[in-house]
């Protein structure tokens, strides 16, 4: 019923921009973080590709180029990934076990401090695997590098809870439990930047252009 764009100022605007920020409320709320730390996007594919493409972009500027990404992540981070390596970035890609999950040995021989992100998901959406994604995540932060956990097959069977999580970043998609199709969202701690990857209007606070979603 509310099918007005949220940005304008017409009565269906206002109406609808209540629903698209009473649905970044209730999110903030169910992952314990604050609402300018949620952005919503077309889906977990969109989240994927500005998790990591902006989150190595912003860290490179810092001196830490090098991106760390498990072998099992789904495809829209490791095409991401691939995207990097085509653009000179160097990237470890992390082998599993006979179960599929990530040696945390591997992850620590893996880490430097060139390393800027690094992206770990929580739950397999082939295998099922759950990752040990919390020990991954305290890892990165001993290395000082940004941690992304892939949240999307994860959210309907386990909490997404930031302070559990320990993530820097987190990749929602609103499909998987019961939410409109063509809908996603990127949790992002806000003490970090985060480099744009769609550029033109000012929405969502000047970092992801075009007609909120």
């Amino acid at each position: 019923h509310s099918y007005g764009n949220p940005s304008s100022l017409h009565r269906m605007g206002m109406q609808a921009e209540k629903v698209f920020a009473g649905a970044k409320k209730t999110l903030a709320q169910c992952l314990s973080v604050t609402e300018q730390e949620i952005y919503l996007t077309s889906g977990g594919t969109e989240s994927d590709n500005w998790a990591v493409l902006g989150a190595a972009r912003a860290q490179a500027k810092k001196g830490r180029p090098r991106v760390v990404i498990s072998a099992v992540e789904h495809h829209a981070i490791l095409s991401a990934g691939e995207r990097l390596e085509r653009a000179g970035v160097p990237v470890v890609w992390l082998p599993v076990n006979g179960e599929g999950r990530v040696e945390l040995t591997a992850l620590r021989e893996a880490l430097s401090p060139e390393v800027g992100l690094v992206a770990v998901m929580a739950a397999n959406n082939e295998t099922g695997a759950v990752q040990p994604f919390r020990e991954c995540a305290a890892l990165a932060h001993e290395n000082g590098s940004l941690f992304f956990a892939d949240g999307v097959q994860a959210a309907p069977y386990m909490p997404v809870d930031v302070g559990d999580w320990g993530a820097d970043l987190i990749s929602l998609s609103a499909h998987k439990f019961h939410g409109p199709k063509g809908v996603g969202a990127l949790y992002f701690r806000k003490i970090y930047p985060l480099v744009s990857l769609v550029e033109g209007g000012a929405q969502e606070r000047g970092k992801r252009a075009g007609t909120e979603n």
